[in-house]
């Protein structure tokens, strides 16, 4: 701990109706060989055995931290509430059916300390796993935005955005700040690694795999199939009061066409230079042109891809 008492890292763990994966994803987080970390546990105004685990897994460590809210604020929501509940230096999310490797935290932290550029977000290496733990694949790509100059790390991004694992990565608490963190709307995710790429380095940590993304039916990703149930799942609030006609963009849409969207993240990112947020507006510009003069594709739509809650 600091002398302030303070943790070096803090670990959100947002978690709604997750009892079936959520003792093995605490358990991975305490089993860390880097321990100076608190883990705050969200819930969502579960109905299953959440709340029964999380009470107990607080009552047996004291870096355990468990808040229940009243009701269901929505994922977007539970996510940037453990970022304000945050006391540490460093920060993560955690997703409650994922699992960590013990060197996560350690490995991430080594490679904050060895970089002379600060990195923006640090991540390592990852495979996705079955309802069994079992090993699937690997990604066929991740970002890697290393590029000294915001425009160039944005455009590294864009070309290379994939699973969208990389916002489970380390973050340091005062550059998250900085960013508007999780918006409640699809596919918001999106524009939240783009607004980290234009804020610094996005880095991937060499060595062995060590987060494990769980596949199964009844994650986020897989029981929300169309872009209302997406919009509730982020915000049941903002679900019910958007005006009767007005259709959820999609995933596809923000990635292939939603360029001004990826603007106004532009815009809005706090404390950039103004010739890198000019070159920044310049490469969207750019891109769109290139986009509005390219044939069009027939290729399928592809799945959403967006933090769990």
């Amino acid at each position: 701990m600091s002398e302030t008492g303070a943790p070096k890292v803090s670990i959100g763990l947002p978690v709604y109706n997750g009892a079936r994966y959520l003792a093995e994803a605490i358990e991975s987080v305490l089993a860390q060989d880097f321990e100076d970390f608190e883990l705050i546990l969200s819930d969502n105004a579960s109905t299953d055995e959440t709340p029964d685990i999380c009470k107990s897994f607080a009552a047996a460590d004291p870096r355990v931290k468990y808040v229940r809210h009243p009701r269901n604020i929505g994922a977007a929501k539970n996510h940037n509430y453990t970022f304000l509940a945050a006391s540490g230096e460093f920060f993560q999310w955690f997703a409650h059916d994922d699992v960590l490797g013990p060197q996560f935290l350690s490995l991430c932290l080594s490679e904050y300390e060895r970089r002379d550029a600060e990195p923006m977000l640090v991540y390592p290496k990852f495979e996705f796993i079955d309802e069994n733990s079992n090993i699937l694949d690997r990604p066929k790509r991740t970002v890697v935005a290393t590029a000294e100059n915001a425009s160039a790390r944005l455009v590294q991004t864009l070309d290379s955005i994939g699973a969208m694992i990389e916002v489970y990565g380390l973050f340091r608490k005062a550059s998250l700040a900085r960013t508007r963190l999780v918006g409640s709307y699809v596919s918001s995710d999106l524009f939240f690694l783009a607004e980290c790429a234009l804020i610094g380095p996005i880095v991937c940590a060499e060595g062995e795999p060590q987060f494990f993304r769980r596949m199964h039916g009844g994650s986020s990703r897989q029981a929300n199939i169309t872009d209302e149930t997406v919009l509730q799942w982020f915000d049941p609030d903002a679900a019910v009061s958007r005006p009767a006609g007005r259709r959820a963009r999609s995933y596809n849409y923000y990635l292939q066409s939603g360029v001004e969207e990826y603007m106004k993240a532009v815009l809005l990112v706090r404390d950039i230079p103004f010739s890198q947020r000019a070159g920044a507006f310049g490469a969207l510009l750019a891109r769109r042109i290139r986009k509005k003069l390219r044939p069009r594709s027939r290729k399928p739509v592809r799945k959403y891809s967006r933090p769990k809650p």
